[in-house]
């Protein structure tokens, strides 16, 4: 099914930024005659994994392909891809509210694969969340990732390569995507109209190079509750139920996706871990803070000393974890802040809900 074209230097994919190389391996793929069956396309949230896996499918079923899977963008097949209604062209990823693939959804994703292609061309299986699989769905797809009807290319949408099961894993070739650079997720936000310098620096700093958290971090509320959360701990008032409510307002603030929930949350974890290492850094070399930012961390540093804020570090990684493990957000808020308040308990605590 592979056309005859000019070589050309790089795919037309002008809105995926920084994943160059993995472009210049599909194209490899490709050129070589070695095309394969199933692709996992795997990298961190929010730097152009879906898009990438749209962008391959729009190059395959484009009717008007004048380069090497570059797309149009303007035939009915490539209009349908972007409206997920080309029929050709399947899409699978974890409901709204589960944590897991259910194997009826992943049943009725393989049985659209082994149907006729209605166009006469490819037939493109699409599998977000792949990781998210649980045994029974995993059983359910590797008939087919194994031996797919001819003319089926299956991608595989995967945070961590790792995080897939070792049965999926050996029935893929990898292609792996980078985070984005500083200057990409800075024209992405400027493109965004996030202006503010303050806050553009603080999303490049904590957005591990991911376009969806850079954009989280400067427009979905972040820094007020990070001031919220870090001048409180600092005081030592923690109020459990409280902040556990502001904390999943912010997270379903993102939407119904549990994974970008889970995002958010991560980003929650990320400016409270970050706080506590500059109150440790303050407790170890002391010395008196010059602005109101430092003078809070040496007041942290101070009032809890070394070994409690190490402690707190250890138990906000170990949030990290639970999330990883889909442990329910409630419970993941709940653990890390009852373990902070326990250690508040001889000072000064809040008795009112935050927020």
């Amino acid at each position: 099914m592979q056309g005859s074209f000019l070589v050309i230097e790089v795919m037309s994919w002008a809105a995926i930024r920084g994943q160059e190389a993995a472009r210049e391996q599909v194209l490899r793929y490709w050129r070589s005659g070695r095309w394969g069956h199933a692709y996992a396309l795997t990298g961190p949230a929010g730097i152009g994994k879906r898009l990438f896996a749209r962008e391959l499918a729009k190059g395959l079923m484009c009717e008007r392909r004048a380069a090497e899977l570059a797309a149009c963008d303007r035939c009915p097949s490539c209009l349908q891809v972007l409206a997920e209604t080309h029929p050709d062209v399947h899409v699978v990823r974890t409901p709204e509210g589960k944590h897991s693939l259910p194997v009826e959804q992943m049943r009725e994703f393989c049985a659209a694969l082994w149907r006729k292609p209605l166009r006469g061309g490819w037939v493109v299986g699409i599998v977000e969340d792949a990781e998210e699989m649980n045994a029974e769905s995993a059983n359910a797809f590797l008939k087919t990732l194994e031996e797919p009807p001819a003319g089926v290319v299956i991608l595989l949408v995967a945070s961590s390569w790792e995080r897939l099961l070792p049965t999926i894993r050996s029935r893929c070739q990898q292609v792996s995507l980078r985070p984005l650079g500083r200057e990409d997720v800075a024209a992405i936000l400027t493109e965004h109209g996030v202006e503010d310098e303050a806050v553009r620096e603080a999303a490049l700093r904590w957005c591990r190079g991911s376009a969806s958290r850079a954009l989280a971090i400067a427009r979905g509320g972040l820094w007020e509750l990070r001031e919220e959360l870090l001048s409180r701990l600092f005081q030592g008032q923690v109020e459990v139920e409280g902040w556990v409510k502001r904390c999943l307002e912010y997270a379903e603030g993102a939407g119904k996706e549990s994974a970008a929930q889970r995002e958010r949350a991560e980003l929650v974890l990320d400016v409270l871990l970050e706080g506590l290492r500059e109150g440790l850094r303050w407790g170890v070399i002391g010395g008196s803070g010059s602005s109101p930012e430092e003078q809070r961390q040496q007041t942290l540093g101070l009032r809890f000393g070394v070994e409690q804020i190490l402690d707190w570090q250890e138990r906000t990684l170990q949030a990290y974890e639970h999330l990883d493990r889909r442990v329910p957000l409630p419970l993941v808020f709940e653990s890390l802040f009852e373990h902070y308040a326990q250690a508040c308990s001889g000072l000064k605590v809040q008795t009112t809900p935050a927020g």
